[in-house]
């Protein structure tokens, strides 16, 4: 079969890691022989917007030769709607779609107006990959009945070798944590000077100053583009947790981790990084089957917890190995190669 990549792009104007699994699964795609076909448009809601969309939609109908695979990368912004109905013409051509799930909006904006509305769109493509079982079983809940497959873990691609990314453990200090991300959502960080033995460097854009120049053990480094950030984050683990509350998720922000694989995980194992999670996220399992740091019911158990040098060690070197995997991106080409095979044969 012929192979294809569709994808929507548009121009992300602030430094962050928001748009880096798109582009590295854009990579991923080529050098899986997939064909780019890019749809360039800014993100509005205008109709000129929307007029961009069916342009280019119409174009590509016209260019997908029969019997070809579709790699679509969902959400498509505000064209999930109008795609089925793309993808519903090209059966015409016998053509199949599968497509990589980056977020899902009914998860993760909560509004009466999206429910069902997930299910409707992904149950037009032909094979899904999410994100780990836990979103493919909501999923399934909600009536996705289309073939699905768990991700593991997003990739991380740089061509930093483990020689610059390791040098992040200043004099053994096991209590210094990076935190990494868009800030504005992350309001749990004004909190952290509870944990006072703690030493929490911060990354990314939206630091508010007003709010977070006194906290002593509070201290914000800038914003990086995702290549950079790998070699500029200082510490010994890498923080997962988002939302209001340090003492537990937040119904919003928080209760997103309990389904999805944030980036910043892939970026923290990618920098040579163990972590600090919860325990009810989704990727608690990921984190517990290999060994890869610490999972916490809520970080006030930090202020009790010491972590020795052979126990740094163990997870220090299991990173290291799924690090490599990541920086390949051999987790998002082993699950495009199942969703493949499950093309051919339906």
């Amino acid at each position: 079969m012929h192979k294809y990549q569709f994808y929507i792009s548009f121009k992300d104007k602030i430094h962050t890691a928001a748009s880096k699994a798109i582009q590295d699964c854009n990579h991923i795609l080529a050098s899986s022989g997939y064909q780019d076909f890019t749809v360039n448009t800014a993100l509005t809601t205008d109709k000129r917007y929307l007029y961009g969309i069916l342009k280019n939609i119409l174009k590509l109908f016209f260019f997908v030769k029969p019997k070809s695979i579709i790699a679509v990368q969902y959400p498509l912004l505000s064209g999930n709607a109008l795609f089925k109905y793309f993808i519903k013409a090209l059966r015409i051509k016998k053509v199949k779609f599968f497509c990589i799930i980056h977020d899902l909006d009914e998860l993760r904006y909560k509004e009466d107006l999206l429910i069902g509305k997930e299910a409707e769109n992904l149950n037009y493509y032909d094979c899904i990959i999410v994100h780990n079982e836990i979103m493919q079983n909501w999923l399934l809940k909600r009536g996705v009945t289309t073939p699905m497959i768990p991700l593991q873990m997003f990739d991380y691609l740089t061509d930093k070798k483990d020689q610059d990314t390791c040098h992040l453990v200043p004099n053994q200090n096991y209590k210094k944590v990076v935190f990494a991300g868009n800030l504005t959502k992350s309001s749990f960080i004004y909190s952290l000077d509870i944990l006072s033995d703690w030493c929490f460097n911060l990354y990314g854009p939206n630091f508010s100053h007003e709010k977070g120049d006194g906290i002593k053990n509070l201290h914000w480094n800038g914003s990086f583009s995702p290549a950079e950030i790998i070699t500029r984050m200082e510490g010994a683990f890498g923080l997962i947790w988002d939302g209001e509350y340090i003492d537990r998720l937040d119904d919003k922000y928080g209760n997103y981790l309990k389904y999805n694989n944030p980036h910043k995980l892939s970026l923290y194992l990618a920098a040579g990084l163990p972590v600090i999670a919860p325990t009810d996220s989704a990727v608690s399992k990921f984190i517990r089957e290999h060994n890869l740091g610490i999972l916490v019911n809520n970080l006030l158990e930090l202020k009790d917890m010491a972590i020795d040098d052979f126990q740094y060690n163990v997870f220090k070197t299991n990173v290291l190995a799924v690090s490599k995997r990541i920086k390949k991106g051999e987790y998002s080409t082993a699950a495009i190669r199942r969703a493949e095979n499950i093309l051919e044969v339906i």
